[in-house]
């Protein structure tokens, strides 16, 4: 069992000492969903009401 959650472990270890590795995988992510996202609720919007 060791050694299976080793790898995991390194990387977890690895991304707690490099906070800012951590922010940058987070801003992809959101840039990611925001660009999913931003069509649908200009829709929902627009159905809405909200813009005319």
């Amino acid at each position: 069992m060791n050694d299976y959650l080793e790898e995991p472990r390194n990387r977890y270890n690895e991304l707690m000492a490099s906070p800012e590795i951590i922010d940058s995988i987070l801003f992809e992510g959101a840039k990611k969903a925001r660009a999913l996202t931003a069509p649908l609720l200009e829709n929902v919007k627009t159905k809405i009401g909200r813009y005319k």
